[in-house]
């Protein structure tokens, strides 16, 4: 998707430190490595691009984990982006890279440096999904039983018609 949008893009590229055995596992297999809540070993960035915060850098002024943001400059050591929705939207924010450790899943536990992000061009909600189905589920079901139950309720003339208030009376 970052490939659709103009401008230069900026690969970020991070630094793993294996602490235990380093002999043993190569560099490769660290560098595929992707945990969930960890950043990608490459970083591909472009201006205008939309990302996602993967740790909580200041909760007090909005900057949490899944915060979505526009990227405004790339810099080798930083990132500034403006927050792109909720409460804080428009704040500018220096993201820089930090060392994010992990050890689950592996015999073995090593250190990421890089920027705590991840592209985010689409974000869902199962809330918003599951209240979408059951409104469609709703409005198929009324419009089904107002055409099996009252076939004439529809060219009734009046102010309200009776497919109006009954509709109205059976929302969820």
């Amino acid at each position: 998707m970052s490939k659709l949008l103009r401008g230069y893009s900026r690969t970020y590229q991070s630094c793993d430190t294996l602490y235990e055995n380093e002999t043993e596992f190569p560099p490769e297999l660290i560098n595929d490595l992707n945990s969930s809540g960890f950043p990608p070993y490459i970083l591909v960035l472009k201006k205008h691009s939309s990302i996602m915060l993967l740790r909580n850098l200041d909760p007090a002024g909005g900057h949490c984990n899944g915060t979505r943001y526009m990227v405004v400059n790339l810099h080798n050591h930083l990132i500034e982006a403006d927050v792109a929705d909720g409460t804080h939207a428009g704040i500018r924010i220096m993201i820089p890279r930090i060392p994010l450790t992990t050890t689950e899943d592996y015999p073995f536990s090593f250190s990421r440096k890089q920027f705590p992000l991840k592209l985010a061009f689409e974000r869902t909600n199962p809330k918003v999904r599951l209240k979408k189905q059951l409104e469609f589920t709703r409005q198929h079901l009324c419009s089904s039983m107002a055409s099996a139950m009252l076939p004439t309720a529809r060219s009734v003339r009046g102010t309200m018609s009776i497919y109006w208030l009954w509709t109205q009376s059976i929302r969820v």
